[in-house]
């Protein structure tokens, strides 16, 4: 079986999908213990809540199951993640959850923040080509063993996946030519990174395309500061996404409001982000559009839309660069017309 997927290994959390089948799942790897105790409650859970896996001979929990029941946790926030163990297990993990039976051929495209692409792009291509093995494991007992294949790799800067999902139809072909001829900005917000470009009729204008460290994890550093300060807690930050989600942390029983301490974290983030588009759109008028995407965009957007007359939050931010992704992965690999395009030529080669 050959799959074409968009995948999105994040720092904040890892994005799969097949066009049949979304999958997410926190960007954390733990050491696996032995769980003395399980309720049939949790055993019966979706798997991608309970990830248990052997990569290369060693076990690992995954996701959320990581964040609680690992003592030593792997998160990374390093532009150079994609040489880390921690990438490897996130990939192939991701990859098995699209799998549907023992042996499954992926044609993957997936992103990189703006100012790791060049350097990082041959290595992310490395890391998924090939074949990887993977055992998963349920009620810490194995289960079944899967080889996963990638055999074609397409490596794109992160914001691009957000723009060929507004572009692109399921099947990969296009679908509205004015808004590929057009001169639109994309502001993907991430965990790790926000980053900004400006596509004119499809071409990448470098000049106007960057990346920053200011983004959602620069809110969540602020709020985790706010709560040491305010509770005396300590959170990782890569425990505070449900807790900033619901705006609110019980604490010895009782329940706290956060939504000031979010609000406040969030607006911070957002008047640095438009000094920073401001220094580097000087000229924002002649941008047809500007579309804000990423998990972060949609934490965020409130605070950021109002600086800007033409900008719009994509639908399903947090997954628009995976299902772009996606589409352009079926584009270039599944049975669409093999008639050039201005897109083609953008895109380039499928290497």
């Amino acid at each position: 079986m050959e799959k074409n997927i968009g995948v999105d290994l994040g720092y904040g959390f890892v994005k799969v999908s097949d066009g049949k089948k979304d999958k997410i799942f926190p960007s954390v790897v733990g050491q696996a213990r032995t769980l003395r105790y399980s309720t049939e409650e949790n055993t019966d859970q979706n798997f991608i809540k309970n990830m248990d896996v052997i990569v290369d001979d060693r076990e690992y929990f995954v996701g959320e199951l990581a964040n609680r029941q690992s003592d030593i946790v792997l998160f990374s926030l390093d532009e150079n993640r994609m040489d880390e163990q921690i990438s490897k297990i996130l990939l192939i993990t991701s990859l098995s959850l699209l799998s549907d039976s023992k042996s499954t051929n992926f044609n993957t495209v997936t992103g990189l923040p703006v100012g790791f692409y060049t350097e990082t792009k041959q290595t992310i291509t490395q890391r998924f080509k090939g074949r990887h093995s993977i055992v998963l494991r349920k009620n810490q007992k194995n289960e079944s063993e899967q080889t996963l294949t990638v055999n074609e790799v397409k490596v794109l800067p992160q914001p691009f996946g957000s723009l060929f999902d507004l572009i692109l139809d399921q099947n990969g072909t296009l679908i509205d030519e004015n808004l590929a001829a057009s001169k639109v900005g994309i502001i993907d917000i991430g965990f790790r990174t926000t980053d900004f470009i400006v596509v004119d009729n499809l071409e990448n204008i470098d000049r106007l395309s960057s990346s920053s460290n200011t983004a959602l994890s620069t809110a969540y550093f602020n709020i985790a500061e706010m709560l040491r300060e305010e509770f005396k807690i300590t959170k990782p930050i890569y425990q505070l996404d449900e807790i900033v989600r619901n705006g609110m942390i019980r604490i010895s029983g009782k329940s706290y409001n956060l939504d000031e301490i979010k609000k406040h974290a969030f607006s911070l983030v957002a008047e640095k982000l438009i000094t920073e588009i401001n220094s580097l759109w000087t000229n924002k008028w002649e941008l047809d559009m500007v579309f804000i995407s990423g998990g972060g965009g949609m934490a965020i957007s409130e605070f950021l839309l109002p600086a800007f007359e033409n900008a719009v939050l994509v639908k399903e931010a947090q997954f628009a660069n995976v299902y772009g992704f996606r589409k352009l992965a079926q584009r270039l690999y599944g049975t669409h017309s093999k008639m050039t395009t201005n897109l083609d030529l953008a895109v380039g080669s499928n290497e």
